[in-house]
């Protein structure tokens, strides 16, 4: 006699690995210094996106091989070409800004470029505009307080905060300042970060490379702020285009199940199609039904041309996210 079996769910998670929120930072201007940035990046397994003018002074800018070792394991932006202003340049000179970065930096990297830094955080609607329609995915502006993901406008996206010491009560940001009852950048950068875990958002931290290390004391009140967020089991650390990629993808799949006995299976496909060497992923979570007292197997299975990752074993509970576009999950009662 066949038994009736509950039936499993399989959820589209906010975030891969199943995670309580998500951290990012990211870093503007075309300075060698960013080597030491990465570095510290690195040595607490954060990510980092790089906004770059390419049409800055050889002396203290990038070298292209150095863009590369930059874009190897983080990402690269576009920042213009010449750092301009967007507010004070003509439609042209603008769009010509834009497609000039853009286009040298994927030359160099070899990468996508999905997103763009306003100089100064300066931007408009027309600014707007155009960066959307030369190819870019998103634009960061430097305004804090930003936790909330995915942002109501994605080319006016804000930080959470800036690593940068200075009287912000006098400042355009003081409102957040106040708002969070501090004046102190390193107490609203915990304080919001806790928020984030709570609210299942996104922490972004925003710098410049020549302000930490020009600064006294700064690299290391950076470094002892990194590492209160580094290193934790609930909490996903990306690029800034890893957020909106997820983002894409999540918001495409569709997912469709059948049931042969004991065995469910779910297959899955995403019409968003994930630039390749992006760490891109479809996050699922897999919750089996209590009356199945965690008796359960899992097998995944994808294409060729993608790969999975999978962990996590509460009771009835796995994580699995889809480096692909598509995937069959088959679960089966013990």
């Amino acid at each position: 006699m066949r038994v009736e079996l509950d039936r499993p769910e399989l959820l589209i998670a906010k975030f891969p690995r199943n995670a309580s929120c998500a951290v990012t930072t990211s870093w503007d201007d075309n300075e060698s210094r960013n080597l030491k940035i990465l570095e510290i990046l690195n040595s607490m397994g954060l990510k980092g996106t790089f906004y770059i003018a390419p049409d800055k002074p050889r002396d203290i800018g990038l070298t292209d091989s150095e863009l590369q070792t930059l874009a190897a394991a983080n990402e690269i932006g576009s920042h213009t070409w010449s750092h301009v202003n967007l507010r004070r340049c003509d439609v042209n000179a603008l769009s010509t800004e834009l497609k000039d970065s853009k286009e040298y930096i994927h030359r160099i990297t070899q990468s996508p470029v999905l997103g763009f830094a306003y100089p100064w955080g300066e931007h408009s609607s027309i600014a707007e505009k155009l960066v959307r329609e030369n190819g870019y995915l998103f634009a960061r502006t430097v305004e804090e307080g930003t936790l909330k993901f995915p942002p109501q406008n994605p080319y006016a996206w804000g930080v959470s905060v800036q690593a940068l010491p200075r009287p912000r009560l006098l400042s355009r940001k003081a409102h957040v300042y106040l708002r969070y009852v501090t004046g102190d950048w390193q107490e609203l950068a915990i304080k919001l970060f806790n928020r984030a875990l709570q609210r299942g958002s996104v922490w972004h931290l925003f710098g410049h490379a020549w302000e930490i290390f020009d600064r006294p004391h700064l690299k290391e009140d950076l470094q002892r702020i990194l590492h209160k967020v580094a290193g934790r089991k609930d909490v996903w650390y990306a690029t800034n285009g890893m957020l909106f990629l997820n983002e894409m993808a999540r918001r495409s799949v569709q997912i469709s199940d059948e049931q042969e006995d004991d065995r469910f299976v779910f297959k899955i496909r995403t019409r968003f199609p994930l630039p390749p060497d992006t760490h891109a992923a479809i996050p699922l979570r897999l919750v089996v039904p209590e009356s199945w007292n965690n008796n359960f197997d899992m097998q995944v299975t994808v294409p060729d041309s993608g790969t999975f990752e999978k962990g996590g074993r509460p009771p009835r509970q796995m994580w699995v996210d889809i480096l692909g576009e598509e995937a069959c999950i088959e679960v089966r009662h013990e």
